[in-house]
């Protein structure tokens, strides 16, 4: 049990330090995305860094001055009969208490999505496969490994798999205008472009290993939202369908979309009014001002917010400068031994041979 309340007590250190840190980092993305007007690409950079934050641990290390403590000196105390042995602890410290709860946090949220993921892939097993040469899209066509699929169940495209991607499509798909399709299309081709997959991959990754924090939801939920502005971007200027025609099929999507369910391994159109409401004004922006264009100080935003990675990425060093024994001994006023150091006598062996005496009788005898 000892051994278990050491180890939590190292763990919860080290934890609470990375916890802190990246809490902060995501804060300063959240001021930086509400207080600048950024690029909808700077923004999702952004957001990738808060993420790739979250799993950076505290590794540089800063050597800190400490004084000698009772881990390298030890104040000897004789040994009396009333001495007695230290009893090992047999009850869980408050260190392993919140480890225990941390562990049991990420077995609940692993389990949640998997439950959700296997539900929806039932849900799917009634899905027809088709080809992508009849969709007559080239760029559709050029991904490879991508299977197509048509379900009853959808009401809007889904998009899942990370290593053999699939793109489910409603049944009533080709009742779409021409314009809408192709748009719907290219939207998705943007998100296997830009590996959206995998990204949802690493987020969910996160919300298991840190789900107790509102900040990693946060995350989570902007990294949506905007993969979406980014992707409607590209959908309206490779096609260059009007952003009124776009936002007007995105609404007769959004009115046949039953709730939308929590989170799985896919990408679908699953967001709250809120965001979809500012995923509406974001497009009729686009229709007066047209996308908004990448300038200089967008990077340097970027360059500013890397670079404090790094101080949020310390920890202190078992590495300490100690100070001499003997300033802690003036100090104290008691007197430390080292216990890993061999005794020596007074003087050193010499001193022995020269005050050393043996009786005649024991010279006799040799």
């Amino acid at each position: 049990m000892d051994y278990i309340n050491n180890l939590s007590v190292v763990w919860l250190q080290y934890f609470a330090v990375h916890v802190f840190e990246f809490s902060l980092f995501i804060a300063l993305i959240w001021i930086v995305d509400t207080v600048f007007r950024l690029n909808t690409k700077i923004r999702y950079w952004l957001w990738l860094l808060a993420l790739a934050k979250i799993f950076i641990p505290p590794v540089l290390q800063l050597p800190q001055q400490a004084q000698i403590t009772q881990q390298s000196l030890v104040l000897l105390a004789p040994i009396s009969t009333n001495s007695v042995f230290t009893q090992q602890t047999s009850a869980f410290s408050i260190a392993s208490w919140l480890a225990l709860i941390w562990l049991f946090s990420a077995f609940s949220f692993a389990l949640i999505f998997w439950l959700k993921n296997r539900k929806l892939r039932l849900q799917l097993a009634g899905a027809k496969a088709f080809e992508t040469d009849t969709l007559n899209c080239t760029q559709l066509n050029s991904i490879n490994n991508l299977h197509l699929f048509a379900s009853d169940f959808l009401q809007t495209p889904l998009l899942t798999g990370i290593i053999r991607p699939a793109l489910y499509l409603p049944a009533n798909y080709k009742s779409w205008l021409p314009a809408q399709f192709e748009s719907m299309l290219h939207h998705e081709i943007a998100h296997l472009k830009n590996h959206d997959l995998r990204v949802l991959a690493l987020q969910t990754a996160g919300l298991i290993l840190f789900g107790f924090n509102p900040l990693v939801w946060l995350t989570h939920r902007r990294l949506l939202h905007v993969r979406e502005l980014r992707c409607d971007e590209y959908a309206i200027g490779t096609t260059g369908i009007h952003p009124t025609e776009y936002s007007r099929f995105l609404y007769d999507i959004l009115k046949n979309q039953q709730k939308p369910a929590a989170l799985v391994s896919g990408i679908y159109f699953a967001e709250d009014s809120q965001a979809i409401f500012k995923r509406f004004s974001h497009i009729f922006e686009i229709s007066k001002k047209g996308v908004q264009k990448m300038r200089w100080w967008h990077y340097l935003v970027v360059a500013s917010v890397c670079a404090a990675i790094l101080p949020l990425s310390w920890q202190c060093s078992n590495k300490r400068l100690l100070t001499p024994p003997e300033e802690n001994q003036a100090a104290s006023g008691k007197k430390f031994v080292e216990f890993d150091k061999a005794p020596s006598p007074v003087g050193g062996f010499a001193a022995i041979q020269e005050n050393l005496k043996y009786p005649k009788i024991a010279r006799k005898a040799g």
